[in-house]
């Protein structure tokens, strides 16, 4: 069996022995379910640092107005 597959140097085909054919299939799942995975932390992550910015704001915002500053 033959396998393609392209990365940033191209396209790329190698040979896979018959008997390894079902681990390069759970690798390649494997390897889609950790590419899901990160998207699905990284909208996650996105989601943190804009509450992180917001309370960044309204922490900055009440000291100010605390101390007379606003």
């Amino acid at each position: 069996m033959r396998l393609m597959w392209a990365d940033e140097h191209g396209v790329k085909t190698r040979s896979v022995r018959d008997e390894d054919i079902q681990t390069v299939k759970e690798a390649v799942e494997q390897y889609h379910e950790f590419k899901e995975m990160r998207r699905t932390l990284r909208v996650e992550e996105d989601k943190l640092e804009e509450l992180l910015r917001v309370f960044e704001r309204k922490t900055t915002q009440n000291s100010k107005s605390k101390m007379g500053y606003l």
